[in-house]
């Protein structure tokens, strides 16, 4: 299998490779990152499934973060004076 380390934990590999050798590869990903190429032009990039699921849960825990500040910057403003809780019927009268 023609592969290029390119760091401790990233491979380069061909599509052709790939398609050749694709349960070397996939056994090869418990500890490394493989970048598939196309003409020496990067196509894909193939982790592990524990890898995508630690990926999903920062991206997660960065979103509920985000909401978070979100929510109490409103919150601050409701208790200013800026802004203020709108009730389901209010809402309706505004937007329907």
């Amino acid at each position: 299998m023609l592969k290029i380390k390119i760091n401790e934990d990233v491979i380069i590999a061909g599509t052709s490779e790939f398609r050749n050798s694709i349960n070397k590869f996939i056994s090869i990903l418990k500890d490394n990152k493989i970048i598939l190429t196309n003409r020496n032009r990067p196509q894909a990039v193939l982790i592990s499934f524990e890898e995508y699921e630690k990926i999903g849960e920062i991206i997660e825990e960065l979103e509920d973060r985000y909401f978070g500040e979100i929510a109490l910057e409103r919150l601050g403003k409701m208790k200013s004076g800026e802004s203020k809780i709108l009730s389901h019927e209010e809402i309706l009268k505004r937007y329907l």
